[in-house]
């Protein structure tokens, strides 16, 4: 039944999946009490799926559940209690509590080195997954030193390139871009595409995304007519394979929108961000930052055209969702700490 859940939950299909994952954990709970290891396989595959869905808090209790197994079945550290602490890193990671992340990543590692061959690629994922944490704790140094040290175990097991090369790559090239280092980040980023549209050829989404990425460096370097060239690329791959599903394509169109308006071209510039807006009331209706996102900017574009009763609508509607957003998570609090009475 986990074989079953594990093919649903990469078609996508998650409640499906759920469903043979938690069937899977009650025969075993039932018929095979002593079964432990398969008993914490189907935990973290249960929590695999709730990340999906992004259900992280729910993640988090079977991560911990499979991780509490592992440790009574295992008497010694073991590689899958290494896989388990990094599942629960990455779902520390995902709800932002970066103190907590930064402690499993480590432990795994420390496990990872002692059972694996100094190159494998779970090492190197884990050292990614470091960086990772200190890239969303702005420690850019800190996180490309890891990273660095992936990318030279990458290079060591796929000296042709590999998919894998091509994330750490480009997880460089956004450290440094954080840091306004954007000629170094901009090497970083055209090695990525260069493997993913050389090896790679089908992975329309990662090679949207470093497309986007040199745009943006570009736009920082305030070289529009480029930067426009490149978001154009990204989101033209992004509405040929991806046209309802990819919420990158309002970033992207957004993005377009911002260069435009550099280069004064009003007109244009509103028309692609009336275009994002559109498509995140559509399909992204709970990612209120950026919808208000795109309403202040189409706010500040009539605005440089002197249309000071259109822009302050779309302020007034900016201002309109902040509001019904923090009223959403003052109610939200106040639950919960009433729960807790």
């Amino acid at each position: 039944m986990n074989n079953i859940g594990i093919i649903l939950c990469k078609q996508e299909k998650y409640d499906e999946a759920l469903d043979y994952h938690q069937r899977a954990l009650e025969v075993q709970e039932k018929h095979c009490s002593s079964c432990q290891n398969e008993i914490s396989n189907s935990l973290n595959h249960i929590g695999d799926v709730l990340i999906e869905q992004k259900k992280y808090d729910e993640a988090l209790k079977f991560y911990q559940r499979a991780l509490e197994t592992q440790e009574k079945y295992y008497r010694n550290s073991h590689v899958e209690i290494a896989a388990t602490l990094d599942n629960l890193g990455t779902t520390c990671r995902l709800q932002k509590r970066f103190i907590e992340a930064i402690e499993y990543h480590p432990k795994a590692l420390e496990i990872q080195e002692k059972y694996y061959p100094s190159n494998c690629v779970i090492i190197s994922n884990t050292m990614n997954r470091i960086g990772h944490v200190l890239y969303n704790e702005r420690k850019y140094d800190e996180a490309i030193h890891y990273y660095r040290r992936a990318l030279s175990m990458q290079e060591k097991s796929y000296p042709d390139g590999h998919i894998e090369t091509s994330h750490t790559l480009n997880s460089i090239g956004s450290a440094l871009y954080e840091q306004k280092k954007f000629d170094e980040a901009l090497q970083f980023y055209q090695k990525s595409l260069t493997i993913q549209e050389t090896y790679h050829e089908l992975l329309h989404i990662d090679i949207a995304r470093s497309l986007n990425s040199i745009g943006n460096v570009l736009y920082s370097q305030e070289k529009y007519d480029e930067a426009i060239h490149f978001y154009q690329r990204s989101l033209d791959i992004r509405e040929k394979f991806n046209r309802f599903s990819d919420i990158g394509i309002a970033t992207v169109l957004g993005n377009i929108g911002s260069a435009l308006y550099e280069q004064r071209k009003y007109d244009e510039a509103i028309d692609f961000h009336l275009r994002a807006l559109t498509f995140r009331e559509k399909f992204d209706t709970t990612n209120h930052d950026d919808i208000v996102d795109s309403l202040r900017n189409i706010a500040n574009t009539l605005s440089e055209q002197e249309k000071y009763n259109e822009a302050m609508e779309f302020q007034q509607r900016a201002l309109t969702t902040n509001l019904d957003v923090q009223v959403d998570v003052a109610a939200t609090n106040l639950t919960n700490v009433t729960a807790q009475v």
